[in-house]
């Protein structure tokens, strides 16, 4: 039991790595030595223990930079736990925002 604990801590830190590195999932998985699949498996399990028994997702809010040029002109991010990414270039209304993470 202790040797399965202390693999998934390793994994878990290795997951959070890879959510700093904003690297590819392939390009990853290449410089660590893993496999794609065994990588995509660890990072669901990952994933999934940051949603509560509701439903919620833990959310970074970074505060509008006064330059966009160290954004890449990115605005608003929203990535969710699966992976997916949603980009705006420019500020929407809440109502669209609401309706998009639906």
């Amino acid at each position: 039991m202790e040797k399965k604990r202390n693999k998934a801590h390793g994994m878990y830190a290795l997951m959070e790595a890879y959510e700093r590195s904003g690297k590819k999932q392939r390009e990853f998985c290449q410089e660590q030595g893993i496999k794609k699949a065994t990588f995509g498996y660890w990072l669901r399990k990952y994933r999934s223990r940051e949603t509560d028994a509701l439903g919620f997702v833990k959310i970074e809010v970074n505060t509008l930079k006064k330059s966009l040029g160290d954004t890449g002109g990115v605005i608003i991010e929203i990535q969710y736990p699966q992976g997916h990414v949603v980009r705006f270039h420019e500020l929407v209304p809440a109502a669209y925002l609401r309706s998009v993470v639906k």
